[in-house]
């Protein structure tokens, strides 16, 4: 509430109209039918959708923020937020946030090289599993995709990053390219009972109910249901396509996806033509380098 009230104060809109605003913009209710939304304040949540953007911007902004995080800025701005919470907090960093360590030598895979392989859960029950290039190749198929690319965009419920923009900005920027969108959902990157986010709990945006991390199927299943309900809402009812990595969190692992990352991949080489760093950082340059994209190249975001 106190968040809310000073970034109202700032730009000089009264909480009344602002609340009148946002009821106009149609997020109170799910476009599910049947599902409920995750937040626990659905109208807040979009009313101050910009002003998280644009506070989570700052606060994760590494070096100028023109260009895509390194690994060692990441990790310096990683240590610097975390390790003075405290032992527990800190601990709590390091098992959730294994590719932000001091050390660690990423992995994931990059423009030209093989796009990783799994098995995926389909968000209906009934529908088994595939695998994610399979579905790449029939999305790309189906879809007016630009030179068969198909973009992956990873992430979870419990990111209130991803929750609040990060998942609406990645697939806004490539689906303006005209390249169809796979979401993944991962492991939880904040279970309740894991790595707990203060923003989950209390305040504007958080959850209606806490989500800890999957112990089964179903619980990873029920989790990607409300946030394929959130994103189509959140995204004004557009047709969102989404596969659950399976519980050995095979796909999340190569694709070093916590807490989000966004990928591009040829559905006819089924090689990575784009490759986002770990957002949440510096994720003004991230969209801009989807922007600038050119479908028949391959670029990566990382350094």
């Amino acid at each position: 509430k106190r968040y809310a009230q000073e970034v109202l104060a700032k730009s000089g809109i009264s909480i009344h109209t602002a609340f009148v605003r946002a009821g106009k913009m149609g997020c109170v209710k799910s476009k599910v039918p049947g599902v409920p939304l995750l937040s626990k304040t659905p109208t807040k949540a979009k009313m101050l959708q910009g002003k998280m953007r644009n506070k989570a911007g700052v606060n994760t902004q590494c070096g100028d923020g023109n260009q895509d995080a390194t690994q060692e800025q990441i990790v310096a701005k990683e240590r610097a937020g975390w390790y003075p919470r405290g032992a527990e907090a800190w601990g709590n960093f390091q098992r959730a946030r294994p590719y932000s360590l001091e050390g660690y030598v990423p992995k994931a895979p990059t423009p030209g090289q093989p796009a990783p392989d799994g098995a995926v859960m389909n968000l209906e029950e009934a529908d088994g599993k595939t695998t994610l290039l399979a579905m790449v190749r029939s999305l790309a198929t189906t879809a007016n995709g630009a030179n068969n690319k198909v973009a992956l965009i990873f992430g979870s419920s419990s990111c209130p990053a991803f929750r609040v923009f990060g998942g609406f900005d990645f697939y806004k920027a490539f689906t303006a390219k005209n390249i169809p969108v796979l979401f993944v959902y991962t492991r939880e990157a904040h279970g309740a009972d894991d790595f707990p986010a203060g923003m989950n709990e209390t305040g504007p945006f958080a959850l209606k109910n806490s989500i800890n991390m999957h112990k089964t199927p179903a619980e990873r299943r029920a989790a990607a249901v409300l946030l394929h309900a959130h994103l189509v809402t959140q995204l004004g009812g557009a047709k969102i396509n989404i596969v659950i990595d399976d519980m050995d969190d095979k796909l999340e692992a190569a694709y070093e996806a916590r807490p989000y990352r966004g990928y591009i991949v040829d559905a006819t080489t089924g090689t990575v033509a784009y490759a986002s760093g770990l957002a949440p950082f510096n994720m003004k340059a991230k969209l801009n380098d989807i922007k600038n994209f050119d479908t028949g190249k391959m670029i990566s975001s990382q350094v």
